[in-house]
């Protein structure tokens, strides 16, 4: 009897097999590396694919960040829904699962950040007919503040409960520390909404009861070991660590105190299992665990993870614990710009490797073929591969490879119904038309590979110019960017504006997000760069594409040419500094900075910064004061055109009185206080240090708690300096120096003088 899973890897399989026939599954044109014997295809494309999920019945779901979700059923495709989201920056639709009971309810789970109410929401459809009908909304986070670090992973454990990672919203500690709000933490559901009773915060009383672990900055994908239910976090990072955190029930990960290892010894949070330093730019992307008969029978266990900046695949040795590392090494390189991975029915690693143009984002398969092991990889190439016909073709196969040493044989067929002689290399003639020529190498023991690539004679490629703005051109926050550009074509002249399609990407820590587009069509547009939340090394690119008519090729000879400028940020350094104490906490966009700071900004930028209540290792608590600019406590600045320092004053509350206080009466009537100020960096200063209250008798002053309230004493004037002169009214006669908090209360008791 075949079980559930050998069926379902059958289907699973057919489907692969029949994409295979098709024009659907092609090789990767990406030069991914992959170790001998792994081949890699493309199952489907869809421009701004980010997500996916594959269905029990072998049904592909494909999630673009501007939220549509396409499906794909043998060769039938389509449209499943087209949610309105807020695609914003990191915002958008993020995440896609499919519900462990999907063969009887049909239910597919999504991630999104809906555009109305501007809440993450986790949510239900029934996909049903070729559509996503009868949204149930299971969770709502807050209102996003900030539009990054969204999180946005959705993975069902092997009970049928479901975790998701909803990210910090860019606030840090305010949202991943408190352990009421859902951002910055890991959530756990069970299907109807309710909290699962296992989770650390169950009963609501102590944090919210979703909540299964705390202090991430944006945790985009997760992913649940199967047997011990283990649940791993891929936690993007900021300055310097990329994280794989175990998620243990109700422990802190550390954000924003702790990133990676660093700092160490920090008591409380729990270090993540895995951490890679920046170098060149890095954004985890959680994984998947490799189950048996998944992939090669050594991978059982272990967890693959990807980057979407480097392109790396990385493969986690587990011991039988599945939570200690016992080592790691790189599986697979060139997985370009990996947003999403998940092990298939099939036993196939599958993964969404990401671009902005309209069809370049796709949906890869890696799988194990021992009959591939120490196969050929067949490398061609065409020089030109368009122009003027009849077009002389240089068709160069040279730069293909045997992992195993051997000799290759060549064999092309040109597309036009000749072959050639078994060479690497060959000029071939090709008179109009569009032709793909083919190369097969062979290593004489089994080994075969074949490449293809276009050719299109008696049709030029166009020539696209970016006219506005100038590459290199610099931007400041809120300017609107006005771009504009021309086409020419040898066979078509000018283009129109029809012709054009336009891309704007912000370039975000090595990441690149449209924000205008992914296709916004004319000769010219804007784009407004938005006040907050751009950084001071956040580029935008320009793409302009352009396309031809195919000349008198028609649509199979459509050639297209790209271009795209590069604009910089217009900086200027922001330095934040406390007194009378020079090293005291502060917070900048939410995440905690310790004075004295200094960090550039995008000119115009909106920032909010905020000095916190603060107890020293001597006891003291230090308490905001005023700021050099004149604003609150917590309160937005603009970043100007040059460096500009902001200062937080703080006053302590430990004030001891006042000491040898003395009086002397003058001529003219007025009375002399003198007193000995106690010397203490604790201390405010200004014209409030000390307060001075006069009284007709100082019995009041003699019960404890009855003074400042009793009005016995009035208060007759401020003083900074260790002496006061005042003129006393009839009935004063005794007099009090107290010293004043930075909360503008009286602090300890002084001595009074009669």
């Amino acid at each position: 009897m075949i079980s559930e899973r050998s069926a379902r890897l059958i289907f699973a399989i057919a489907i692969v097999l029949c994409l295979s026939a098709g024009s659907l599954a092609v090789r990767a044109q990406v030069p991914t590396v992959l170790p001998d014997g792994f081949e890699q295809t493309v199952v489907a494309t869809q421009g701004g694919m980010s997500q996916f999920a594959i269905a029990t019945d072998g049904t592909f779901f494909f999630g673009t960040k501007n939220g549509f979700i396409e499906y794909l059923q043998g060769e039938t495709r389509g449209t499943a829904v087209d949610i309105d989201v807020d695609n914003d920056f990191e915002q958008g639709l993020n995440g896609i699962a499919i519900d462990p009971d999907y063969a009887q309810n049909g239910h597919v789970w999504v991630y999104y950040t809906d555009l109305l109410s501007q809440r993450n929401r986790v949510t239900r459809f029934r996909f049903n007919g070729g559509a996503m009908v009868e949204e149930t909304i299971l969770f709502e986070g807050p209102v996003t503040l900030n539009n990054n670090h969204a999180g946005g992973s959705i993975r069902f454990a092997e009970d049928g409960t479901l975790f998701v990672g909803m990210g910090d919203d860019g606030q840090g500690a305010p949202t991943a520390q408190d352990l009421f709000d859902p951002r910055g933490k890991v959530l756990h559901f069970n299907r109807d909404g309710s909290a699962p009773s296992n989770n650390p915060f169950a009963d609501g009383v102590n944090g919210n009861p979703y909540v299964w672990a705390y202090g991430f900055r944006n945790p985009y994908r997760v992913a649940v070991q199967p047997v011990s239910g283990t649940v791993f976090v891929g936690d993007v990072g900021s300055a310097q660590w990329e994280e794989i955190d175990a998620a243990i029930p109700g422990h802190d990960f550390g954000w924003p105190t702790v990133e990676g290892p660093h700092p160490a010894g920090v008591a409380g949070p729990t270090y993540p299992i895995l951490e890679t330093r920046h170098n060149g730019g890095s954004a985890i992307i959680g994984g998947a665990f490799v189950e048996v008969g998944d992939l090669v029978p050594e991978f059982e266990g272990d967890y693959i993870f990807g980057d979407w900046s480097t392109g790396v695949l990385t493969r986690i040795d587990l011991a039988a614990d599945g939570a200690t590392v016992l080592g790691d090494e790189v599986f697979a390189t060139g997985a370009t710009r990996v947003s999403d991975i998940q092990m298939g029915d099939d036993g196939a690693l599958y993964y969404v490797s990401r671009d902005f143009g309209p069809t370049q984002a796709s949906l890869r398969r890696i799988e194990y073929d021992e009959d591939r092991a120490g196969r050929p990889l067949a490398v061609a190439t065409a020089t030109p591969d368009n122009g003027p016909g009849p077009l002389s073709v240089m068709l160069d196969g040279s730069a293909s490879s045997d992992p195993d040493g051997q000799g290759l044989t060549y064999h092309w067929e040109l597309g036009d119904g000749a072959t050639t002689a078994p060479t690497a290399s060959v000029n071939h003639s090709y008179p109009a038309g569009e032709y793909v020529a083919t190369l097969t190498v062979d290593d004489g023991n089994g080994g075969v590979d074949t490449q293809t690539v276009r050719i299109v004679s008696d049709n030029t490629r166009p020539v696209a110019q970016i006219t506005t703005p100038a590459d290199g051109a610099s931007f400041v926050a809120g300017q609107v960017v006005s771009f504009d550009g021309q086409a020419t074509d040898t066979e078509d002249g000018a283009l129109a504006c029809a012709a054009f399609v336009w891309r704007v990407l912000r370039i975000h820590g090595g990441l690149g997000y449209p924000v205008q587009g992914p296709e916004y069509p004319g000769c010219s547009g804007t784009y407004t760069v938005p006040l907050r939340g751009m950084n001071s090394d956040d580029t935008l690119v320009i793409q302009a594409t352009a396309a031809d008519s195919g000349a008198a090729l028609g649509d199979d000879g459509v050639l297209k040419d790209r271009r795209q400028i590069t604009l910089s940020p217009s900086t200027a350094d922001l330095t934040f500094s406390t007194e009378p104490l020079t090293d005291l906490d502060l917070s900048l966009d939410g995440e905690a900075i310790s004075a004295p700071h200094t960090v550039p900004g995008l000119v115009q930028s909106i920032h909010s910064i905020g000095a916190p209540a603060q107890t020293r290792p001597d006891g003291r608590t230090w308490t905001w004061l005023s700021w050099s600019d004149g604003g609150g406590v917590v309160h937005d600045i603009a970043t100007g055109v040059s460096p500009t320092t902001f200062t937080a004053t703080f006053g302590c509350d430990v004030l001891a009185p006042a000491e040898d206080l003395t009086l002397s009466k003058n001529l003219d009537g007025t009375v002399d206080l003198a007193w000995t100020p106690v010397v203490d960096d604790c201390l405010i200063s200004g014209p409030g240090r000390y307060r001075i209250y006069a009284a007709a008798t100082a019995s009041a002053a003699q019960w404890p708690g009855s003074f400042p309230h009793d009005p016995a004493w009035t208060v007759v004037g401020t003083s900074e300096p260790a002496q006061f002169s005042y003129l006393p009214g009839p009935n004063d006669g005794f007099f009090l120096v107290v010293g004043v908090g930075s909360d503008q209360l009286d602090g300890a008791l002084g001595h009074y003088g009669e």
